[in-house]
């Protein structure tokens, strides 16, 4: 897959991707939380997955992954119960629409050794928010 090929070019060239001077944060985002296993039919290309959680958590050692996807908004840690492939870092899931019309989306501060995620509607109210240790 392309993909499984960029992951690796990124790798190959960390000294000008996520090594290179000036760098301070590395995160991931891809639209659908790949570390996680929906329930079939939906349970597709889990040895690719599983080697793009590897490549990543081995080398890039990213802060954290932003997907959206699922329609839900929540936090998963390394290790967590949706933790099905050795996920390299906090995977934070922020897209969704409410019942009511609402939408909510995610707004992360990063910090040296943690960052904020807060979960707001479309009017900037914070309806959820955590810490998440790096």
């Amino acid at each position: 897959m392309w993909e499984t090929e960029f992951i690796r070019t990124v790798i190959a060239n960390a000294a000008t991707e996520y090594e290179a001077p000036g760098v301070e944060n590395r995160i991931v985002l891809c639209h659908t939380p790949f570390p996680y296993t929906p329930e079939p039919p939906f349970d597709i290309e889990i040895e690719t997955y599983t080697e793009w959680c590897r490549l990543l958590r081995q080398h890039v050692k990213p802060q954290l992954m932003l997907c959206g996807h699922v329609h839900k908004c929540y936090v998963t840690p390394v290790g967590g119960d949706l933790d099905h492939k050795g996920q390299p870092c906090p995977v934070v899931v922020a897209s969704e629409v409410r019942k009511d019309g609402a939408f909510l989306g995610g707004a992360i501060e990063l910090y040296p050794d943690n960052g904020d995620i807060k979960f707001t509607d479309q009017m900037g109210n914070v309806k959820d928010s955590l810490t998440i240790a790096f």
